[in-house]
């Protein structure tokens, strides 16, 4: 996720064939993927710009939606 936030295209499809060669589930993994650009999109569009203020946006939306707390979010 690192490699495609900073836009490094070359590093990321290498992270991808890592995964690949190492067995990992296609699948599961572009869903992880998935949902990791899909929470970087809300919290760009909620104009969050700092890891706390991303952590207590979801905190939040997981308490309005009655989704339990883990111990580590998100």
């Amino acid at each position: 996720m690192n490699a495609m936030g900073r836009r490094d295209r070359a590093r990321a499809l290498e992270c991808l064939d890592a995964l690949v060669r190492e067995g990992e589930y296609l699948p599961l993994a572009l869903s992880f993927l998935s949902t990791q650009f899909r929470t970087a999109l809300a919290a760009r569009e909620a104009g969050l710009k700092t890891a706390g203020q991303i952590q207590s946006h979801f905190r939040a939306w997981a308490c309005r939606c009655g989704v339990r707390e883990r111990s580590r979010w998100p």
